[in-house]
């Protein structure tokens, strides 16, 4: 025979249950195999009788062992079925109370821990299924920025893109001007969007919290790398903003 240890939340349910004496009234009729029998079918050690016994004798009542114990092997012997020794470990529970038969020690033991396998795998698949949902929704607010004033994409062309973010960016006079400069840069001028996700190296944005506010995508190109992009972000005079340095903000992920 072998015993198996208890999860956490297996040995709740039985010390729920193991507070549960038998009352007067199921001393008395109650049909002491039957007794047995569910007992070792909901897993209880074959101690189980020891707390009837207790309970009982407050009403001048015997329990009957050799009954009790002979419903007692037939039920634990369903219990110890592979089968639900899966489902068990499947629910989370690493063992019993009970101490199943020699001839179904191993098989049930083997099931449980099978179950409990998979029990942890559809643990892990969810949270990296979690973990996912919370990547994609960071890295749709990282591109996402609503543009006021429109999108200039030119990652293509000089590896940068342009969210106008600012109010002052609605004007009629804005709006011209920064379709002009996205001319200059060979890009593709969008009134609504966003900025392209492949080869994205970060985000670089400028004068934030001002109407002129506006952030500046860089990517990869034969002539922009991270350390290019992030040192022009810093610099205050640089060719692609001049109102200052810029914040840098990584890619998510």
């Amino acid at each position: 025979m072998k015993r198996f240890l208890l999860g956490l939340g297996f040995l709740s349910t039985f010390l729920m249950f193991s507070c549960a004496t038998l009352n007067e009234q199921q001393c008395k009729t109650g049909n002491w195999e039957e007794i047995g029998r569910q007992d070792g079918l909901r897993g209880f050690s074959a101690s189980r009788v020891a707390a009837h016994s207790k309970a009982c004798q407050e009403h001048g009542v015997q329990v009957n062992n050799a009954s009790y114990q002979k419903g007692y092997d037939s039920g634990v012997r369903e219990f110890c079925a592979p089968a639900n020794g899966y489902q068990m470990g499947k629910a989370g529970m690493v063992g019993s109370q009970a101490t199943c038969p020699a001839d179904m020690a191993a098989a049930f033991s083997s099931a449980m821990q099978k179950g409990y396998a998979d029990y942890q795998a559809e643990l892990v698949a969810r949270e990296a299924e979690r973990k996912a949902r919370e990547l994609a929704a960071v890295r749709a607010s990282f591109f996402n920025l609503s543009p006021r004033g429109g999108v200039c994409d030119a990652a293509e062309s000089v590896g940068v893109c342009f969210v106008f973010a600012g109010d002052n960016y609605t004007k009629p006079d804005s709006a011209r001007g920064n379709q002009l400069m996205c001319k200059l840069f060979n890009g593709q001028f969008h009134p609504i969007g966003n900025c392209p996700e492949p080869k994205v190296l970060g985000r670089c944005d400028l004068v934030q919290g001002s109407p002129d506010a506006y952030s500046l995508f860089y990517y990869q190109t034969r002539n922009v790398d991270y350390s290019a992009a992030t040192k022009d972000c810093a610099d205050p005079k640089s060719s692609l903003h001049n109102q200052g340095a810029g914040q840098w903000v990584g890619v998510p992920g």
